[in-house]
């Protein structure tokens, strides 16, 4: 169901290549694979909770409940099925990494279901967490803190110029509809 897919196209290139770079530096890792599976799962599990949370308008929620329970279901198992296979296999650098992406996604949570996730904080914060991504999949690999932070800041800083133009064109254009 193409009404359950983020409609945010640019948001799968912010979240793809940086797990992609952490897949790369983690050459192979199943850990690293089991955090870069869970990050995609969750990312998602956007949509369809958006629909569920009306957010989408009440036509879509009526029309997609079911199937958006059943999607968020499912992203939630395979979120936790990464996380399982990194459990066990991830080494302790990788766990304290991911505090990083998690504690920002947390900081997410108030801003779900609002207008205020595509404002410039909300959007900034959104590729902090993406950019960040990286780095738990890339430390279950043999690269240092420093070179999974500096992946996750060039990315970061790959992603604002973007953020900021997109942002100067709605200011430009608003009242203008």
């Amino acid at each position: 169901m193409s009404g359950l897919m983020p409609r945010e196209h640019g948001a799968y290139a912010q979240l793809g290549f940086p797990l992609a770079t952490g897949l790369i530096y983690a050459r192979g890792d199943l850990a690293g694979a089991g955090f870069a599976i869970a990050a995609a799962a969750l990312f998602l599990a956007h949509e369809p909770v958006a629909v569920l949370a009306g957010v989408r308008g009440k036509r879509l929620q009526e029309q997609l409940r079911q199937p958006a329970r059943r999607r968020v279901v499912a992203l939630a198992a395979a979120a936790g099925l990464g996380l399982a296979m990194a459990v066990g296999l991830a080494p302790q650098r990788a766990w304290m990494a991911a505090l990083v992406p998690g504690g920002l996604a947390i900081l997410l949570l108030p801003l779900l279901g609002t207008r205020k996730l595509k404002s410039l904080p909300g959007e900034t914060l959104v590729a902090a967490v993406f950019s960040t991504s990286l780095m738990p999949v890339a430390l279950c690999g043999p690269v240092s803190w420093r070179s999974a932070v500096v992946a996750a800041a060039v990315w970061f800083a790959a992603v604002i110029p973007a953020i900021l133009s997109v942002h100067a064109i709605k200011v430009a254009f608003k009242g203008r509809e």
